[in-house]
């Protein structure tokens, strides 16, 4: 289970949790709403895994009512830490979206945002984890996935990025192998704290999907209709340009 020690405090701070990426989950979930017409703050819904909490704290934020799930303890901690500044409630579980049982049946919208499906070893524990996620889905709701598209990165796959971020004076480094034949791309990510010289790596696999073998298997496992935008504002999806894929499940 590499998802369980993804981040640290660290890294999540240079990433996830950092000032461009709070004021990101901002926007986008004002976008998830427009896009669904989430009219009713009575509905309930799911975020997972919900990483630092920064998409749920907006929903909250909004008068939503949220539940998020998570396997990292750190991250976990960062979320918590989040809605009390805010003074903000929403429970927070740690678990695994292979396993969701308990869960199944009892949210109206379920939310799996930045790329964070196929996780898992082989193609079918990640079907299965689809599978777990959409059955906490109840009968008229929906869920929504945003990932990466497969497309994309066969046209831009590079072995090797890395940036300085001036303002807080760090270096983010990354190599990565991307095997076509199986779509998974794995690598390990690295962070150098410039002024203090502190350091923190991390190993990431994840299986990429072409949009209609996504849509496929969501509508395998219970999805009544799916549709296919390129990003969250529900511009047209595009399979030769599209850089993101989001599907939205109608169950």
């Amino acid at each position: 289970m590499w998802h369980k020690y993804l981040y640290d405090n660290f890294s999540a701070n240079q990433t996830i949790n950092s000032k461009k990426f709070l004021q990101t989950a901002n926007e986008q979930v004002d976008d998830i709403i427009n896009l669904l017409g989430l009219n009713n703050k009575r509905v309930k819904i799911l975020d997972v895994p919900c990483g630092t909490g920064r998409h749920l704290v907006q929903f909250c934020k909004r008068g939503y009512k949220i539940t998020g799930i998570e396997i990292n303890r750190d991250l976990i901690n960062i979320a918590k830490d989040l809605l009390a500044k805010k003074k903000l409630n929403a429970p927070i579980y740690q678990g695994n979206m292979n396993n969701l049982k308990k869960f199944a049946g009892k949210f109206d919208l379920v939310t799996n945002l930045f790329s964070s499906i196929g996780y898992f070893q082989n193609d079918k524990e990640n079907e299965y984890a689809i599978s777990e996620i959409l059955k906490t889905v109840r009968h008229g709701g929906k869920a929504i996935f945003e990932t990466t598209h497969r497309r994309y990165i066969d046209r831009v796959y590079s072995p090797i990025t890395w940036h300085t971020d001036i303002t807080n004076k760090t270096i983010i480094a990354e190599t990565r192998c991307f095997d076509k034949k199986t779509s998974c791309m794995e690598g390990i990510q690295s962070f150098v704290d410039l002024k203090t010289g502190k350091t923190s790596s991390h190993y990431h696999k994840i299986r990429l999907y072409r949009a209609n073998e996504l849509k496929n298997i969501i509508l395998k496992n219970g999805a009544k209709k799916v549709q296919l935008y390129s990003d969250l504002k529900g511009n047209p999806f595009d399979i030769n340009q599209s850089k993101r894929l989001i599907l939205i499940a109608s169950l």
